[in-house]
């Protein structure tokens, strides 16, 4: 496992505040509550409606489509977490209404890039978790356009290092994990380039051990995962 800008020694850090920083970063999986805990999708959304919440956790939940579609109380919602509920364009062109919406979890999902671009419209997005995705380069590029953008993780076989010529327009993008995805050590020439990233995350890629030792040349502040 290959890591850059990691080898100073400091003091451990507090167990909660560990575990935070993982997940802000994408070291670890997300970590919803057991779905024993869990209420029903109907029973949170209630909750949504009636302004006692402001978030929907449903940690199981294998597919959402229909219940974005005819859910109606996007302005109250703030985070939703959905990592393994199948949605496509029709869930992501719904989720577009959720103006307000500061953290998005979703998983494996078949969401293209007329997806993404209904999902760029969301300008208080700080967060966005998209395990898996058919969108393309331009998809890419529409997400780019988020203002307030600090955490991507993003996949998918159709994402080239061309898209990620479009993550330069973002200002503010601290994190960024790119998982399974055909990705080169070409496409790192771009990573560089973005001034507030800190950490970067590579899973399944097709960035060699010469590709990381251009991202510790060239940004040696960086803290770079490369399995």
């Amino acid at each position: 496992m290959y890591h850059t800008a990691c080898t100073s020694r400091r003091p451990p850090l507090p167990t909660v505040l560990l575990l935070a920083a993982l997940s802000i970063t994408g070291c670890s999986r997300e970590m919803p509550p057991p779905a024993a805990l869990e209420q029903t999708w109907s029973e949170q959304a209630a909750a949504v409606v009636a302004g006692k919440v402001d978030r929907i956790v449903q940690s199981e939940m294998k597919s959402a489509d229909d219940e974005l579609a005819s859910f109606t109380a996007w302005p109250q919602l703030k985070h939703l977490q959905l990592p393994q509920a199948a949605i496509s364009d029709k869930g992501a062109t719904a989720l577009a209404a959720a103006t307000n919406l500061e953290v998005l979890v979703l998983g494996e999902t078949t969401i293209t890039s007329i997806g993404l671009t209904a999902l760029a419209k969301l300008q208080k997005l700080t967060r966005l978790n998209l395990a898996r995705c058919e969108a393309d380069d331009a998809g890419l590029a529409a997400i780019a356009t988020l203002p307030n953008l600090e955490s991507l993780r993003i996949g998918g076989p159709n994402l080239t290092d061309a898209g990620l010529a479009a993550l330069q327009q973002t200002k503010t993008l601290r994190f960024l994990i790119l998982r399974n995805a055909p990705i080169t050590d070409a496409g790192l020439t771009h990573v560089v380039s973005l001034p507030q990233l800190s950490s970067l995350y590579l899973e399944g890629t097709k960035v060699t051990e010469t590709g990381a030792r251009y991202l510790s040349k060239h940004r040696p502040e960086l803290h770079v995962h490369f399995p």
